[in-house]
């Protein structure tokens, strides 16, 4: 079956078409409504003046619509009609229908219907307006069009699919005989029914969304109602619009006209509605999917508030799961929550699994696991867990905390003072405060095994409440090691010599890694270096030689002088370079000079980057009354990488304000186009030989 014709058989099992109807009501009079007894049927919003492009409804009441197809008549012009659901049926009405007062007759239920609408007013555009127009659209269609194909090749889908869609997507070409036939009102209906695909009426109406971008009305600390899902109808016309807006075609006719109409609806589909649909339904899948059932370690009852209203006090359920924890270590768990889909969503969930298995091809795995869940009947699920409370701890000794990660998941962490060696058993209290009710667990709480398992011999070992330190007393010839563990890892490392001086400094490593090693695979570390000396005199002291840190990927190195004492008397080192790498590649650096018992001034900067590259050079060190400093002697920028083509240069004059050193801007160079701009100390430009003189 084509994908065409598959989407069609969608939009037949679709529900209504919330929110398609053309009149933009959804109530009934007696000018739009026919009843006989207790039947009735109602074209959707005639109350109103309808635009002729619009998807139409007729909505039945009373009896049921068996027929997967049935035919109308409107001024004289067969019209067909689509079964959508058991009491709806859409239509497009013929695209020479002019503005003004019309009928349409149906046979329905054994009876004839003759029921009233209204076409509004419509501006008849010129055709070569039109054409242009539409060829804006179609050159989106098509870009969509080549990347579905694209998609399909690659994940094998049936050639037979394929060739239609390369079909579909020829006779998006405006200068083909077949659209070169459309006549010129046929052309109008087309470019008015593709712009009213493309306007979402929740965009404006809806206080939640704006555009695409939709923010979450609701709070962390629960679900909202189904009722008050704000995504629910933006979803549902997204949706509608996807799966019956390729019928177009058939509603039109097979050929010409019709099939042009489905071709343009598939493009739209492809470039703009599904992306968009797969968008609402993400939302609203994590914000208004109804828990109703909860669970922890399988032990958690379900939560019915109506079981709390029975009594003036929250009932205490007891758990059957003893629950195991270890001194100050936090363990977290997890809410599982069977969630079901809102009233509003619920009938939809077919259609959208039809649609995104036609489009497998065209969705990430992410994608297809999204629908996997919003159409499973019993979809388990973090809940939400701002409203549990930790209470009622049994011994007082015990300490017990409940901290919220996120909205999905808790941690649990106890600890107890006077913990020895002997396990200590209590229990506590899970109280769930929106749906009133509490849940004791039994549990044991035991002492924390900080220290690793095995030990090599000639370390001592010091066990404490909160960590282990292991000393080892000799360490590539100095003085002691400190090994810091928790829960038998180590996360601090410092070695030291004999005069108690600090060599090596290591943490969020397990082993100390050669200077200027990158360690792309260690999230976060710092590794320190130091340099230990004697004054001659009996004392020891030390100053970094060497410093690096690496925070999620950006990694730095800083080079330090040898040792001075400062103006203080102090020994010290300082900054020699500094060097900043970073994942995408790009590259930093500043160099230093050191300034003899003062410390360290700029020297020079380096940016260097495929985007745009600098060089900053500065002065030699400048004294004043407040110290050392360097200020900006020129700066040399380039159009990519450094050694790239060298765009411009900024040179600088340096003064003394009398309150301190400072420079100002007085040259550029604009080697690109051989010109420069020199300024004087106000800013003002002296010389512009970029700008021609006037005449």
């Amino acid at each position: 079956m084509s994908i065409i014709l598959r989407l069609l058989v969608v939009s037949l099992l679709a529900t209504a078409l919330v929110g398609c109807g053309g009149g933009g009501g959804s109530g009934s009079s007696a000018a739009d409504t026919q009843q006989s007894s207790t039947r009735s049927v109602t074209m959707r919003g005639a109350e109103f003046p309808l635009q002729r492009a619009a998807v139409q409804t007729l909505d039945i009441s009373g009896f049921s619509l068996v027929d997967a197809a049935y035919s109308a008549e409107v001024s004289g012009m067969t019209v067909s009609l689509v079964w959508v659901t058991e009491t709806e049926l859409a239509f497009l009405l013929p695209p020479q229908l002019e503005a003004g007062e019309h009928r349409i007759r149906v046979a329905l239920g054994g009876k004839e219907w003759s029921l009233p609408f209204e076409i509004a007013d419509y501006a008849f555009t010129e055709r070569s307006v039109v054409v242009s127009e539409l060829n804006i659209l179609f050159q989106q269609f098509r870009a969509a069009m080549d990347d579905a194909i694209g998609a399909m090749q690659a994940a094998n889908a049936p050639q037979a699919d394929i060739d239609e869609i390369l079909a579909n997507r020829q006779l998006l070409d405006t200068e083909s005989a077949a659209f070169l036939a459309l006549t010129d009102s046929e052309l109008n209906y087309l470019l008015e029914l593709l712009e009213l695909l493309g306007t979402d009426a929740a965009q404006s109406k809806s206080a939640y969304v704006h555009g695409d971008a939709v923010t979450s009305p609701y709070l962390a600390m629960g679900r909202a109602s189904a009722t008050d899902c704000a995504y629910a109808t933006p979803l549902r016309r997204s949706v509608s619009k996807l799966a019956l807006g390729i019928s177009s075609a058939v509603l039109l006719g097979s050929t010409g006209f019709g099939s042009i109409v489905g071709a343009g609806i598939l493009g739209y589909s492809l470039a703009t509605e599904l992306p968009k649909t797969l968008n609402y339904l993400e939302l609203a899948f994590d914000n208004c999917w109804v828990a109703h059932a909860t669970d922890i370690l399988e032990s958690f009852p379900m939560a019915v508030k109506s079981a709390a209203t029975k009594s003036a006090e929250v009932p205490v359920i007891v758990s059957g799961t003893a629950l195991d924890f270890e001194s100050a270590v936090s363990l977290s768990y997890q809410l599982r929550v069977q969630k079901s889909a809102p009233d509003g969503i619920a009938s939809y969930l077919v259609k959208i699994g039809d649609i995104a298995a036609y489009f497998a091809a065209l969705l990430s795995e992410d994608e297809k696991g999204l629908v996997e869940n919003v159409i499973a009947e019993d979809y388990a699920e973090l809940a939400n867990t701002g409203a549990l409370s930790l209470e009622g701890i049994s011994d007082a000794g015990v300490q017990g905390e409940l901290s919220v990660i996120d909205d999905d998941r808790f941690s649990l962490t106890f600890t107890a003072e006077a913990l020895g060696t002997e396990n200590l058993d209590f229990t506590f209290l899970i109280s769930d405060n929106l749906n009133l009710i509490k849940t004791r667990f039994q549990a044991t709480l035991t002492a924390t095994e900080h220290c690793p398992f095995v030990v090599s011999e000639g370390h001592d070992i010091v066990p404490m409440t909160d960590k282990c330190i292991i000393i080892q007393h000799s360490v590539e010839g100095h003085g002691p090691a400190y090994m810091e563990y928790r829960n038998g890892t180590v996360v601090l490392t410092e070695i030291f010599n004999s005069g108690g001086v600090n060599l090596k400094s290591l943490k969020g490593l397990d082993a100390f890694p050669q200077v200027g090693q990158y360690l792309v695979e260690v999230p976060a570390y710092w590794h320190e270096e130091s340099i230990p000396f004697n004054d001659g005199e009996g004392n020891y002291y030390s100053v970094p030689s060497y410093l690096e840190t690496n925070d999620s990927g950006v990694r730095e190195e800083t080079d330090y002088s040898a040792p001075y004492t400062n103006a203080s008397g102090d020994w010290s080192s300082s900054p020699l370079q500094q060097r900043t790498y970073y994942p995408n590649g790009d590259y930093g650096q500043f160099d230093y000079t050191v300034v003899s018992g003062w410390g360290s001034v700029f020297k020079y900067d380096l940016w260097d980057s495929a985007e745009g590259s600098r060089e900053v050079f500065y002065t030699a060190p400048l004294e004043d009354e407040f110290g050392w400093t360097s200020v900006d002697d020129y700066a040399l920028y380039y159009s990519g990488g450094l050694g790239s083509e060298l765009v411009t240069k900024e040179s600088y004059t340096t003064i003394n304000t009398g309150s301190g050193w400072s420079y100002y801007l007085n040259r550029i160079d604009y080697y690109l186009d051989d010109c420069y701009v020199t300024y004087a100390q106000s800013g003002d430009i002296v010389t512009d030989t970029c700008t021609p003189p006037a005449e």
